[in-house]
């Protein structure tokens, strides 16, 4: 137990450090097939046979991690990527 809240302090210093209140997520698809294509400054990317769960994870001082129904995940894009959130990628 002592090692956990110690390792739960370090990280509640790391993000009084980097002021940071939301952590930034990068997420994960798996799939058999997928192709990039170009159209002048547009590019396309396309996915198939995707693996069910997208999995999504942040770095410090967050260090989360959590996996999503890839459906659910493409359903809630548009709430994903706000505005506030940064934008689309």
């Amino acid at each position: 137990v002592g090692s956990k809240l110690k390792a739960g302090r370090k990280d509640l210093r790391l993000r009084a450090k980097a002021k940071v209140d939301v952590p930034r997520s990068l997420f994960v698809q798996m799939g058999t097939q997928c192709s990039i294509s170009r159209d002048g400054d547009q590019f396309t990317f396309s996915s198939s046979r995707l693996s069910p769960e997208t999995w999504t994870f942040s770095d410090r001082p967050f260090r989360m991690e959590d996996e999503v129904v890839t459906r659910a995940f493409f359903d809630s894009f548009d709430d994903i990527f706000t505005e506030d959130a940064g934008g689309k990628p």
